[in-house]
């Protein structure tokens, strides 16, 4: 039988087609299963921190481009016992006290000027050098007494520093540019101090809002030595004081007429002398004390140098660029 023949007396079948096989149930008494979280957001990024949420490598506060996020800061608490060196405050001697010498034979009767010591009277006087001195057991050994101790910190405040470093900057931005201005012999008008002093407070603000992001509290254990102080001299040094006399006179002007001229010259008042304890510490011992640290690398102190020397740093370059157009 050829192809059309075979065609012709195929079979036919009228009925429904296969059908999918159905998807299998839960067994009964059984919980339906929990469906998969939903996927995250696509933009190359981990979606947002919720609140309370802690920054870090892995999880950034600022996933998408433009999106600036204050994450709130956290305070941890611990209380920890341990053993703290007993001290007792202790007479280590006597030094001169300090006191004013005139450079005149004696004091001044006549005038203005009148002239007291510090602390003594003409050098004689002498005052107690007090330091704490750590309490011994009958062995010799470093007395230590049980302490317990609450420690409480709180991580940097992103908005805070923010703002405050935003602030310092802009204001260490304004005055280097005024400062270049004057320097270049142009006055900086209001409009150019007021550009280099936002351009500086945007480098503080990047700094404070980038220093604060991911830190965090941990506990850290610090080892410190048990020194016992004695006195064994003191050290002088003197400081010259001057007042400032003005002298006045009349020299022609070169128009015919006079003109008053004003010269001013240092003269020596007298010298501040002072005293300083010089103490030899000898080490009988240690302890071992909780700190809590921040993982944070810039601290109050550095971030605020470093915030003004960069809104500085902006503002002078600004304030050249500006000085050129």
């Amino acid at each position: 039988m050829n192809a059309l023949g075979s065609a012709l007396f195929r079979p036919t079948f009228n009925g429904p087609g296969p059908q999918p096989a159905p998807a299998p149930t839960a067994p009964s008494g059984t919980q339906p299963p929990e469906e998969a979280p939903p996927p995250p957001a696509t933009g190359g990024g981990p979606p947002p921190l919720q609140p309370g949420e802690v920054a870090g490598p892995d999880r950034p506060s600022n996933p998408k481009a433009g999106n600036i996020t204050f994450l709130p800061p956290m305070t941890t608490t611990i209380t920890r016992s341990f053993e703290r060196p007993v001290l007792r405050p202790e007479n280590l001697g006597r030094i001169p006290s300090d006191y004013y010498q005139p450079a005149f034979g004696m004091w001044p009767i006549f005038g203005s000027s009148i002239y007291y010591p510090i602390g003594g009277t003409f050098g004689m006087g002498s005052v107690d050098v007090y330091r704490d001195v750590p309490e011994y057991n009958a062995d010799g050994t470093a007395k230590k007494r049980q302490t317990t101790e609450t420690l409480t910190e709180t991580t940097y405040d992103q908005k805070k520093r923010t703002i405050g470093f935003g602030l310092a900057a802009a204001a260490a931005g304004g005055a280097a540019a005024a400062l270049v201005g004057a320097l270049k012999g142009a006055a900086m008008g209001p409009a150019g101090i007021i550009v280099c002093g936002l351009l500086g407070g945007a480098a503080g603000a990047a700094i404070g809002y980038k220093s604060a992001i991911g830190d965090k509290i941990y506990e850290q254990w610090m080892t410190d030595t048990i020194d016992h102080p004695t006195l064994i001299g003191y050290s002088q040094w003197m400081t010259a004081d001057y007042r400032t006399e003005y002298d006045r006179r009349w020299v022609p002007d070169g128009k015919g007429g006079m003109r008053e001229e004003v010269t001013t010259r240092q003269v020596l008042q007298g010298w501040w002398v002072r005293h300083n304890p010089e103490i030899r510490w000898r080490t009988v011992g240690s302890y071992d004390y909780p700190t809590l640290q921040h993982t944070a690398k810039v601290g109050p102190v550095g971030g605020t140098f470093m915030t003004i020397g960069a809104g500085a740093l902006a503002g002078a370059a600004a304030g050249l660029a500006i000085g050129l157009l």
